[in-house]
C-alpha cells in the first residue's frame, strides 16, 4: 500500500514518484518515500535497509507541554514506523534497520 495522490486528469501516482532524490546515494528525500520505491520494485531490499540505516534523520516534533498533538515534519523515523504500520515494508525491515541504526539496544535485547 502507498500512498497516493490523484492529478487533475484522474490518474495517480504516488508520494515517491513525486519525491526528489536527496542525492545520488538516496533513492528519494524521504524516508517513507524510500520505503515506498522498495514497494513498487524499483529498489532492492537490500539497497532499502541500506538506505534507510544511513539516512540522516531530522528530530520529531515535540509540544508545547500543554497540547499533546505532534506533528512530524518530513525526514523522521516514524516514517519508517508509518511505512511498516501501512504494509510499505514489513516487520523484519523495521527490526533491521532499528538494529542498525542502534546497535546498543539489540545487545541489550539479546543478552536478555
Amino acid at each position: 500500500m502507498t500512498r497516493s495522490d490523484e492529478t487533475g486528469d484522474g490518474t495517480q501516482f504516488t508520494a515517491a514518484s513525486k519525491a526528489p532524490a536527496t542525492s545520488d546515494t538516496f533513492s528519494s528525500s524521504t524516508p517513507y518515500g524510500i520505503c515506498e520505491y522498495f514497494a513498487a520494485g524499483s529498489i532492492s531490499r537490500e539497497q532499502l535497509i541500506d538506505e534507510l540505516v544511513r539516512f540522516p534523520y531530522v528530530p520529531g516534533g515535540t509540544t508545547d507541554g500543554y497540547d499533546s498533538l505532534l506533528v512530524d515534519p518530513s525526514g523522521t523515523w516514524s516514517e519508517v514506523a508509518d511505512a511498516a504500520r501501512r504494509g510499505v515494508i514489513d516487520d523484519a525491515v523495521y527490526a533491521e534497520v532499528f538494529r542498525r541504526r542502534h546497535p546498543e539496544y539489540a545487545a541489550a535485547i539479546a543478552a536478555e
